[in-house]
């Protein structure tokens, strides 16, 4: 218990002191070779240089209720990033994973309208993603959440599909605009 206080004292200061960035993964068209959208990964990047993947943090900060914290502060990054990339391409698309504490919350919603606004980006160059496991629950919440990023503008994304318990009556219900099967079940294809 004493070691998570104290990782989450570091993770803490480190996102007030700007450790967490974005590695941006692209995304290539099959038929053409050219970008057409990325995806924002989350890394720590210690001042020592060692870079620490989610993995290692994330779930602490999820069962501490840091997430949202975490998430405010990259999401303003990433509508920053968003508008520094649309002065060369503005045809893009840029996907961000979320947590599914963000989507219990009106909170994610709420803070998306507002840096979409007032840094006057497309909210269509934005792309969140959730995985299976998060909408298992598909809790009316989850729902609203889903719902009113839709209707924002912005796309959904389920990731990792296969993992999870998920079934075709839930993805139905659920405004999903691609699905992102999770790489185990492509290798048993």
């Amino acid at each position: 218990m004493k070691a998570n206080k104290i990782q989450i004292k570091e993770i803490e200061r480190a996102l007030h002191d700007g450790e967490f960035c974005f590695y941006y993964q692209p995304k290539v068209s099959f038929l053409n070779g050219r970008i057409v959208g990325g995806e924002a990964l989350l890394r720590w990047v210690k001042p020592d240089g060692a870079v620490i993947p989610p993995g290692a943090f994330l779930p602490q900060c999820e069962k501490s209720g840091f997430i949202t914290d975490i998430t405010a502060v990259m999401l303003s990054e990433l509508i920053e990033d968003i508008g520094a990339i649309r002065k060369v391409k503005t045809d893009i698309q840029v996907a961000f994973n979320v947590s599914s504490l963000d989507l219990h919350s009106p909170y994610l919603v709420k803070m998306l309208r507002s840096f979409i606004g007032s840094r006057r980006i497309d909210p269509g160059n934005i792309q969140i993603e959730i995985t299976e496991t998060a909408i298992v629950d598909s809790s009316e919440r989850i729902q609203k959440s889903l719902l009113d990023l839709v209707a924002l503008g912005v796309e959904v994304v389920m990731d990792d599909y296969g993992t999870g318990y998920s079934s075709l009556d839930v993805l139905s219900r659920l405004p999903f605009s691609a699905i992102k099967l999770d790489q185990g079940v492509v290798g048993r294809m």
